[in-house]
């Protein structure tokens, strides 16, 4: 029984172990203002291997939404627009995106607001780059419910064979 108890304690702490712990540092979170019929950008060093760049914006004065597009750096003397775009937004108010990027590089969040009859905006703006497996992938999602699945079958054998032990030592105990 203590060997039973000891393989389900050493299960139950390297399950968590399947599990990458990750990080994230906050590039900005700050309000920050785009001219009428402009863009402002922001630069991003991404340093390691499994980053995903979040950003998140709210307009909180203006006339019109904002959009916002994150790029690859690296097309120097080309206009944010002409660069090559890995995900954006749409014109919006408000929005959120988040794109793992293939790897260490220099990338660029792009904040334009060019829409017709646009005035100065004031968004907050938050980007922020995470690092490890943070968001958990389908097959690694699999992976923990059928190790949860297995230390709860594993669980329920062991007591049932304790349960059944202990019957046999005592008798069925009718009244």
């Amino acid at each position: 029984m203590k060997a039973s108890i000891l393989v389900v304690t050493l299960l139950a702490t390297a399950l968590p172990g399947i599990c990458q712990h990750s990080g994230s540092v906050t590039i900005v979170d700050r309000p920050v203002r785009v001219n009428a019929g402009k863009v402002r950008t922001l630069d991003v060093e991404v340093s390691g291997e499994q980053a995903r760049i979040v950003c998140s914006f709210e307009v909180v004065r203006g006339s019109t939404g904002v959009r916002v597009l994150l790029v690859r750096r690296g097309q120097e003397g080309a206009s944010p627009s002409e660069q090559r775009t890995i995900a954006s937004s749409d014109y919006a108010r408000r929005g959120a995106l988040a794109q793992q990027v293939a790897g260490p590089g220099e990338y660029r969040v792009v904040l334009e607001n060019r829409q017709p009859g646009s005035s100065v905006s004031e968004v907050d703006l938050m980007v922020r780059v995470t690092y490890g497996e943070q968001f958990v992938t389908v097959e690694r999602r699999r992976t923990l419910i059928a190790a949860g699945f297995g230390m709860l079958g594993l669980i329920l054998m062991l007591a049932g064979a304790g349960f059944r032990r202990t019957l046999s030592r005592q008798g069925p105990a009718l009244n």
